[in-house]
């Protein structure tokens, strides 16, 4: 349980994350933050609400992590998967219908001149959610498809992306599990394969994994917060979170 009043207080401060969002959030949402019970999509919520400082030490954090550097001149943005520009990006299905299913966090990068704005990053939360089912956009994945597989291979997404966009993976750290997870400290998930698919599918799942993904640890974005005032209570949170 933390301080209601103060919580209060640093999440209604502009300067610090973007009233727009904060005031959208349900009595349900705030309860959580009070209580300290927050759930997977509440700390996606406050990690997209950031603003000024906060939000740019993020967007660091994700770009470093994606393998990337902040070009000069460039304006860079958090966004939803409801932004109207993210929507833009997102394929359609034969009916003309938004696909569903997105990661959860995506990063954009604005030219200088103002005339362009790209989708650069693109992040998937996990703590111990299951890795979702999903019926492939493209049919490119006809036998089975998930998350791991689908999002990195761009189809979620319209196909000029397919070779920009950077895929993290950003969860706790995880200590080595059972051979049939994927293994090792910098490997996220530990997941076991399902008996009515092929072990051919599990294997090619964690090859996906291990080559389209970048991983990035909730751990290191709280060192990251705690480096700025803005961001220890934001790291506090996080970090009950995934104790």
């Amino acid at each position: 349980m933390y301080n209601v009043d103060l919580i209060k207080e640093y999440f209604c401060n502009e300067d610090i994350f973007f009233q727009g969002y904060v005031e959208a959030w349900s009595e349900s949402r705030w309860g959580r933050i009070q209580e300290g019970r927050v759930q997977e999509s509440d700390i996606t919520a406050l990690l997209l609400a950031t603003n000024g400082s906060l939000e740019d030490r993020i967007i660091e954090f994700f770009i470093y992590e994606a393998g990337l550097l902040l070009e000069s001149g460039c304006f860079y943005r958090l966004r939803s998967s409801q932004d109207p520009l993210i929507k833009k990006f997102r394929r359609r299905d034969e009916a003309g219908n938004l696909v569903k299913n997105v990661p959860d966090i995506f990063v954009t990068k604005e030219s200088a001149s103002g005339d362009e704005v790209t989708l650069v990053v693109a992040v998937e939360l996990k703590k111990n959610a299951q890795v979702n089912y999903i019926n492939c956009p493209t049919g490119k994945h006809l036998r089975y498809s998930n998350q791991i597989v689908c999002y990195a291979e761009g189809c979620c997404f319209s196909d000029e992306l397919k070779d920009i966009v950077r895929y993290i993976w950003l969860s706790p750290k995880r200590k080595k599990r059972s051979h049939r997870g994927v293994n090792g400290e910098n490997q996220m998930m530990g997941w076991g394969f399902d008996e009515q698919f092929s072990h051919e599918f599990f294997e090619f799942q964690q090859n996906v994994f291990s080559s389209l993904w970048r991983h990035a640890n909730l751990e290191n974005l709280c060192e990251e917060l705690d480096e700025s005032i803005e961001g220890v209570i934001l790291s506090k949170i996080i970090k009950d979170w995934i104790s």
